[in-house]
């Protein structure tokens, strides 16, 4: 029935006729020689060809060995990289998981630093119960702890009185008040591997523990009041250079001040100031940012015998007499104040 309607369609040719292979809708009419008319029945004559259709497999059919290569490549290029994605997210956590329990071995390391030098004793001491020690820590073994008391530090770490930009202009000078007697620099290193990277430094400072003074003088009101006690006074001031009294015209007397706690012990890194006081007569510190021999400290300063000069002659006014120095001091918030000896200025 087929053929039949397809011969209708054509006119009724019988003549021989040759189709190329075309596509109607979605299928393929191979090529058909017909040779002899169909009867009504639909059958063809014998010798006859038959048509066709057959649907095509290129279009119906499953994807060519191309497409098929090429898909797999694209799904296993998504894998690579999904599995990638969650490797790099793993290995990230577990880095940021190392590096957050290397901090705290860190600080508990520091926190015991810190319980050992708050001893007095124990900061004076030269610190070889700490000072280049590797130990792995207690609570968590995989990490190796290295601790290093006084290494050299940046220059950036150094703390200086009163602070490091008014210290600036006397830093290239060496004169600078830099306080390296009484802090300590102490570097934590905690490591879990053998790369550079797998490591935590920490930096920081420890100060000298605050030392018990002995009762000492306080200035209320202009009047020096010495509390009453036996207990010696914590800041000495001496007399250790110089002519002897009474001195010269622009002669030269110079004194030293020390501040002890009330055990005697000398505390270092104290910042002292120095007044004239006089007596019956005058004199003029000698400056200290003039002087190199003079340490910007004030543990050491001079006196000079003269009075005022005369801007306009250059001349120098003589006070004789006896003076006295004081010196001043401030640990902990707490003032000290102390005076010398007298010193008698020649006529």
């Amino acid at each position: 029935m087929v053929l039949a309607e397809w011969d209708r369609h054509l006119g009724e040719d019988r003549a021989a006729r040759t189709f190329s292979a075309s596509r109607i809708d979605k299928f393929v009419f191979c090529q058909v020689r017909a040779a002899a008319p169909c009867d009504m029945l639909g059958s063809i004559s014998t010798g006859a060809l038959a048509g066709v259709f057959v649907r095509s497999s290129r279009l119906t059919g499953g994807f060519s060995l191309v497409e098929t290569v090429l898909a797999y490549f694209l799904l296993a290029g998504a894998i690579y990289l999904i599995v990638g994605l969650f490797h790099g997210g793993l290995r990230a956590h577990s880095r940021s998981q190392r590096l957050t329990e290397a901090a705290r071995v860190a600080e508990s390391t520091l926190a015991r630093v810190r319980a050992w030098a708050s001893d007095p004793i124990h900061f004076s001491s030269p610190w070889s119960g700490y000072n280049g020690v590797t130990f792995a820590d207690p609570d968590l073994p995989g990490y190796q702890v290295r601790v290093d008391c006084r290494p050299p530090s940046p220059d950036s770490l150094d703390l200086f009185s009163p602070c490091r930009s008014l210290e600036a202009s006397y830093l290239a000078l060496g004169i600078d008040r830099c306080m390296k007697a009484s802090v300590v620099p102490v570097r934590i290193q905690v490591s879990w591997g053998r790369s550079y990277q797998d490591q935590v430094t920490v930096w920081t400072h420890i100060a000298e523990p605050e030392r018990a003074l002995a009762a000492s003088p306080t200035l209320v009101g202009g009047e020096l009041t010495i509390p009453p006690g036996p207990a010696p006074h914590p800041l000495v001031v001496r007399r250790v250079g110089g002519p002897p009294d009474p001195v010269p015209r622009n002669g030269e007397v110079e004194f030293e001040a020390q501040l002890n706690d009330a055990r005697g012990i000398p505390i270092r890194d104290v910042m002292f100031e120095w007044y004239v006081v006089p007596v019956t007569g005058n004199a003029t510190l000698v400056d200290s940012q003039l002087d190199p021999a003079q340490p910007r400290s004030g543990t050491t300063r001079r006196v000079r015998h003269c009075y005022a000069q005369n801007p306009s002659t250059g001349a120098w006014r003589y006070a004789p007499g006896a003076i006295r120095l004081r010196a001043r001091a401030r640990y902990h918030g707490v003032e000290v104040l102390q005076l010398s000896e007298e010193v008698v200025l020649g006529p």
